[in-house]
């Protein structure tokens, strides 16, 4: 994300796997960013008015909500994610150059 110019400070997180903390604490630790989840009843609906709002208006809807709970990146696994998505990338190159090479035959 951050490699394509966009800068971010946290992530917000809501549907079903908001309830996944193994999910939420992974999805910090990769990202790298703290993960918000927001306690309360419609918060999809929440989301979409947001959206739309921002759409219609150029600029982000501003809302206090009240209890929520962040999901912390554990540092010493951040490396580990790293180097993962690396072997990621080399083999998503390397299958698309043996595309190519098959196409051929």
């Amino acid at each position: 994300m951050m490699d394509a110019g966009l800068s971010f400070t946290r992530l917000a997180v809501c549907g079903g796997m908001a309830s996944n903390e193994l999910y939420l604490v992974t999805l910090a630790t990769v990202a790298k960013l703290p993960v918000v989840v927001h306690m309360g009843d419609n918060l999809m609906c929440l989301g979409g008015a947001m959206l739309g709002y921002q759409a219609a208006h150029g600029s982000p809807m501003s809302v206090t909500r009240g209890d929520s709970r962040v999901y912390q990146p554990i540092g010493s696994l951040t490396d580990y994610y790293d180097a993962k998505y690396s072997v990621y990338r080399e083999m998503t190159r390397d299958q698309l150059k043996y595309r190519k090479l098959m196409d051929r035959k």
